[in-house]
């Protein structure tokens, strides 16, 4: 099949759709960045103790139930104790794709002048929803090579973009680059077997 593009494009057989196992989980997102990593003890609490949690990008999640009646049963109840950690329930079978991912990038090459949280905050803002800094302040003994910054990012793509910034009519080359490692390593031995 050709795509409007003239672009490659793969058909996939209902066979190689998960159905089985979409229809017996739910998706949603944990209200907390620390409940990603304590969401499976907190579903053994609440007596779901045969479960998979898929980590989708961002906060979202699939936590994959022993069966769909199980799923069914957790969305139906208002008063489930997993919608104490998670909101934006809904069945698996829902999912069409990810709502982005949560990652670090490194902002290299920023002039020493203008080391501040709010450089490397607009910086960064184009890319995703700023979570959290580090090594982006003078204080303190610290390597000034890069800053960084992590983000709530919805391109598809890893981020890797040259720029250039005008400080009092000096301009200065910035790259800003993704942090691939920590895609995969941040929460392993979640969602990962």
């Amino acid at each position: 099949m050709e795509t409007q593009r003239n672009e490659r494009c793969i058909e996939i057989e209902d066979s190689e759709v998960n159905n089985e196992v979409l229809c017996r989980s739910v998706v949603g997102e944990v209200k907390a960045m620390c409940f990603l990593t304590k969401l499976p003890s907190f579903c053994k609490e609440q007596g779901l103790s045969r479960i998979e949690i898929k980590l989708l990008g961002g906060l979202e999640v699939l936590v994959v139930m022993e069966n769909e009646d199980t799923a069914t049963n957790v969305l139906k109840d208002r008063e489930h104790g997993l919608r104490r950690w998670m909101h934006k329930m809904r069945r698996g079978d829902s999912l069409n794709r990810t709502s982005g991912r949560i990652t670090w990038i490194n902002v290299i090459g920023n002039p020493i002048s203008c080391w501040c949280e709010n450089m490397f905050r607009k910086i960064a803002a184009v890319h995703g929803t700023i979570m959290g800094l580090q090594n982006c302040r003078l204080e303190g003994n610290q390597n000034m090579a890069f800053g960084r910054v992590q983000i709530h990012t919805i391109n598809k793509g890893l981020i890797k973009e040259d720029l250039f910034v005008n400080v009092k009519g000096k301009v200065h080359n910035i790259s800003v680059v993704e942090e691939v490692r920590d895609i995969l390593v941040k929460f392993s031995g979640v969602g990962y077997k």
